[in-house]
């Protein structure tokens, strides 16, 4: 049954396998339109004891109750879930602490690549409808009326370098919606090899829709992705409260074929990922140049069109700019 998946490739991984099925799709048409700019992260106002629950299990649906899974004290508490998380001192000497770092090998390199920071978890959440109206439509008040409707599909991701991640879902009319997840320097991207520090690095978040390659056949139905070309990275991240760590991006996705709309939230808080601290001044090297992504903004607008030539039997994408 193929109603969605989600995969990580490690290189230290007993599945090397996996990493076959999370290089996927190839983004076709790409616009940017108006940012989505709010007043602060969505779900980042909500209470955390009455929103998140004070034990067992959590709505993942609200994006910040999986930034308190870790920190009781926060969750247990009767105030707004970002703003408890900043004010809490082991938030702060974990994921808040940007002198926490660690390093990390990519490919069975024997040379680590980092520092890098320690980052939390990547929220995702995608609905119906354009980031606009959902987000943007009325005053944002980061938790409206208090609860958070479920929504197509939400979850977390935690990317890290030397790895690789997907999830992704049928949508109607057998389209497929993937999104994969990884450090510039684990990808295909002209200036990866060149990368040896968390500085240098950067998250790429490919977000892709098309159609099912074989809608009859549970192994060879995703679409390719290109993995070298990003459709966010950190350069996009809205920071809408100064002086805080959390922070969020949207992005359309417009399935022309089938004349639907989606919107996909990222939100997240502490260090960011995919990222380290600078060298010291003396020995500040030249900044690799940043790559190019599908905008400049943190929202944009991305669809596909997919032409079936009956003269030569082939699939042809059109890229529109």
């Amino acid at each position: 049954m193929k109603l969605s998946y989600c995969c990580l490739y490690s290189p230290h991984s007993f599945f090397p396998f996996l990493l076959a099925g999370c290089v996927l799709l190839r983004v076709a048409l790409t616009v940017t339109v108006t940012a989505v700019t709010l007043n602060d992260v969505p779900s980042c106002a909500c209470q955390a004891d009455t929103t998140c629950g004070t034990e067992g299990s959590y709505p993942v649906h609200v994006g910040a109750c999986n930034f308190v899974a870790g920190f009781g004290n926060v969750r247990n508490a009767s105030i707004p879930i970002c703003d408890g998380l900043e004010a809490d001192s082991e938030f702060q000497e974990t994921i808040g602490d940007e002198a926490n770092t660690y390093s990390s090998t990519l490919n069975g390199a024997t040379t680590a690549l980092g520092p890098y920071y320690i980052s939390g978890p990547l929220t995702y959440r995608v609905d119906y409808g354009t980031c606009d109206d959902l987000y943007n439509a009325q005053p944002q008040k980061s938790c409206p009326d208090g609860n958070f409707e479920i929504g197509l599909f939400s979850g977390f991701s935690r990317p890290k370098p030397g790895s690789s991640g997907s999830f992704g879902w049928n949508m109607p009319f057998d389209s497929v919606l993937q999104v994969h997840y990884l450090c510039e320097s684990s990808s295909s991207s002209s200036r990866a090899s060149a990368i040896t520090a968390g500085y240098e690095d950067n998250l790429f978040l490919i977000v892709s829709i098309g159609p099912e390659v074989n809608p009859n056949d549970d192994y060879e139905w995703l679409p390719e992705v290109d993995m070298s070309r990003p459709t966010l990275t950190n350069q996009d991240w809205i920071k809408p409260i100064a002086g805080s760590s959390r922070r969020y991006m949207t992005h359309d996705i417009v399935d022309v074929e089938n004349a639907r709309e989606y919107c996909i939230l990222f939100t997240a808080i502490g260090n960011e990922h995919c990222s380290g601290p600078p060298p010291p001044p003396t020995s500040m090297p030249v900044p690799l140049p940043n790559p190019p992504s599908s905008s400049t903004n943190g929202n944009f607008r991305h669809a596909s069109i997919l032409l079936i030539s009956s003269i030569i039997d082939t699939f042809v994408f059109i890229v529109f700019l």
